[in-house]
């Protein structure tokens, strides 16, 4: 049966440290006998164990270092560890400690774990009572239909939530944020492979209509904003198939520092807001 991986990871990291101990020689080289290396050869040139070494030293880094997103004004200590937590394992997918490999999904699934927590703690902290919170999503949310849940904080989706929210932060942040909601939705852990094909298929047909686009693909509005012409082709375009592009545009090439970046903008809103209340 397998043993509980937190456990391992700790006797690894007890054994790394006994390796680097000086007077455990007669410990190192009966390990190195077991593993098949020998004292010439060093650990080093072990595959397996310089992996070992290698990914034992980023997750101690990832535990020992304060977050760069401030959660210091989080009152609530369960909240303020979860939130903590979440970006130590969003760093872990970021850097490939988790699965040895780096996965931009579940980094994306983690940093909207946070944002969700932020939300959630916001509506429920900053407004007097849920009707008054109720309220201001409603006023601020012009697509909302009735097939929206808004009995609780926690029950309102984070789409509706998170569109309330967005007038506080940047246009950047909010397309990255929901880009990032969904890559969360779809759990596509890899690109799909017709990614490619779809994006050239899209972006000939801007290229096309005479549209400047950025170096990322994107319609160049500053381009076209004193042009009427220009700005009429643009309105021709169907939005949900041009959000779909520029959401793949995004997703092929894993903003990861814009994420982390967005969910900072976010907390520190956040903080703001409820501090000079």
């Amino acid at each position: 049966m397998a043993q509980n991986k937190e456990q391992l990871n700790k006797l690894l990291l007890f054994i790394k440290r006994l390796i680097d101990e000086p007077g455990n020689e007669d410990f190192v080289n009966k390990l190195r006998k077991m593993l098949g290396t020998t004292p010439s050869s060093g650990f080093d040139t072990n595959p397996l164990l310089a992996d070992i070494e290698k990914y034992l030293g980023l997750d101690y880094q990832i535990d020992s270092t304060c977050p760069i997103i401030d959660y210091s004004f989080i009152d609530d200590e369960f909240i303020r560890n979860q939130l903590i937590s979440d970006f130590r394992e969003m760093l872990r997918y970021r850097y490939g400690v988790r699965s040895h490999k780096i996965d931009f999904s579940e980094f994306c699934r983690y940093a909207i774990l946070q944002i969700e927590q932020l939300l959630n703690y916001y509506y429920q902290n900053n407004f007097s009572s849920f009707e008054s919170a109720k309220r201001y999503i409603i006023n601020n949310v012009t697509w909302l239909d009735n097939t929206d849940k808004l009995d609780s904080v926690k029950n309102i989706s984070l789409a509706v939530k998170l569109s309330a929210f967005s007038n506080k932060i940047g246009k950047k942040q909010r397309d990255c944020l929901d880009f990032a909601r969904e890559v969360r939705n779809e759990q596509s852990h890899r690109r799909p492979e017709d990614s490619i094909n779809s994006i050239n298929e899209f972006k000939t047909k801007l290229i096309e209509l005479g549209l400047p686009l950025t170096k990322e693909g994107e319609v160049f509005w500053n381009g076209i904003k004193d042009d009427d012409n220009l700005k009429t082709k643009y309105k021709s375009i169907d939005k949900s198939s041009y959000w779909r592009y520029r959401y793949q545009l995004w997703h092929y090439r894993e903003p990861f520092r814009e994420v982390i970046m967005a969910v900072q903008d976010v907390a520190q809103q956040i903080k703001t807001e409820l501090e000079t209340k």
